[in-house]
């Protein structure tokens, strides 16, 4: 008989015809552990870990400021910090001061080349709206707490613009120098920072509006009230204290 394909014997035994399917591995000796030693892993894992790695370093070193500076130079080796504390016991001050207003100065002096300090203000506060007609004086101001409006005028007493200023809204403007402007604050504990160039100058009277009284001048409450509610286009009445006094108090 032809049969075509590949032969096969027959075996002898049919049990030893069947490999088994799995095959248990042989049994090894655990390999002894080097607890001085560390895999490099690990090591990098647990950087800066108390639990994992005590011996490991932190990841930042302790340095001293002074140990940064040149000790030829004439710089300060003091970082200045405020705290919470002061911004609040700050705002204590304006709630306390007649003006309803404190500041803060951080420039060493009057001369500095850069003037910048915290300014806190309360409701009712009167800042006279007023200009830094040097060509240099930009003012810088960012509001930390509370709200206050910013209010931009031409310099005939007509309201251009109002901005609305607090943390969540616009945080910070930076007024060109010439531009007439002044703040009305309307939340308690309002808290700005107020940077702009030096050294002080204190502000002449061509600086200050003509059309608005002066600060502990009678009209001057009366024109703070006006300031709250006043809209773009609107124009400052009178420019007299005799005649905001007449108007009476606005609501």
């Amino acid at each position: 008989m032809l049969v075509l394909g590949r032969a096969h014997a027959a075996p002898r035994n049919r049990s030893a015809a069947r490999e088994p399917l799995l095959r248990t591995p042989p049994r090894l000796e655990p390999r002894p552990r080097d607890r001085t030693q560390r895999p490099t892993a690990h090591r990098l894992r647990s950087y800066g870990s108390r639990d994992l790695n005590s011996r490991v370093p932190p990841p930042y070193p302790r340095w001293n400021v002074s140990d940064l500076l040149d000790p030829s130079s004439a710089h300060t080796s003091t970082i200045r910090c405020v705290a919470r504390g002061e911004l609040d016991a700050l705002s204590a001050e304006a709630v306390a001061a007649e003006r309803r207003r404190a500041h803060r100065l951080l420039h060493p002096s009057p001369e500095a080349a850069v003037q910048r300090f915290f300014l806190a203000l309360e409701p009712g506060t009167y800042v006279r709206p007023h200009r830094h007609s040097e060509a240099h004086k930009w003012e810088l101001f960012v509001v930390l707490r509370g709200r206050l409006d910013l209010l931009v005028f031409a310099a005939d007493g007509e309201l251009r613009e109002r901005l609305v200023l607090s943390p969540d809204a616009t945080t910070a403007v930076e007024i060109p120098p010439g531009i007439f402007h002044a703040y009305v604050c309307r939340e308690p504990g309002t808290i700005g920072f107020e940077v702009k160039q030096g050294a002080y100058i204190p502000t002449g009277a061509h600086d200050f509006a003509a059309w608005a009284p002066p600060e502990r001048s009678p009209g001057a409450a009366a024109f703070e009230r006006w300031m709250r509610d006043a809209e773009p286009a609107a124009r400052a009445p009178h420019g007299s204290d005799a005649a905001l006094l007449e108007e009476g108090p606005s609501d």
